[in-house]
């Protein structure tokens, strides 16, 4: 729901609805399926076979349209159910891990050339 907001500034108007049924938490499955096995297959609609991460492309297409056509409120929803799945999957949602994540890209970056690598542990070996 914090995503309501958010998405309210992007949209075109304003919408204040803020109930949504089991979808998001649904949504939150599926992108955690997609996280875990990208490459799994899953019957779309009990007909067309697919991959789960194509899946979740299509699904938030579909959102991304809803939301335009209806209302921000559904689809900022949609977008934070997703969210929690990624983030739930991956751990990212403790602050310590997210850092440390982006502390070593900024780190894998900068780095050219030779550079002494520290030990993880404090032993000597």
């Amino acid at each position: 729901m914090p995503f309501s907001f958010l998405v309210n500034l992007v949209m075109p108007f304003y919408d204040p609805g803020v109930a949504e049924g089991p979808g998001p938490a649904i949504d939150a499955m599926l992108v955690a399926m997609a996280v875990a096995s990208p490459s799994s297959n899953i019957l779309f609609g009990f007909l067309l076979p697919m991959r789960v991460r194509t899946l979740i492309y299509v699904m938030l297409g579909l959102e991304v349209v809803r939301g335009v056509m209806s209302g921000a409120a559904g689809l900022s929803i949609v977008l934070g159910g997703m969210l929690m799945g990624y983030l739930l999957v991956t751990g990212d949602w403790r602050p310590s891990r997210l850092l440390g994540r982006l502390k070593a890209t900024r780190l894998k970056t900068r780095r050219r050339g030779l550079y002494v690598v520290h030990p993880t542990d404090k032993t000597l070996h």
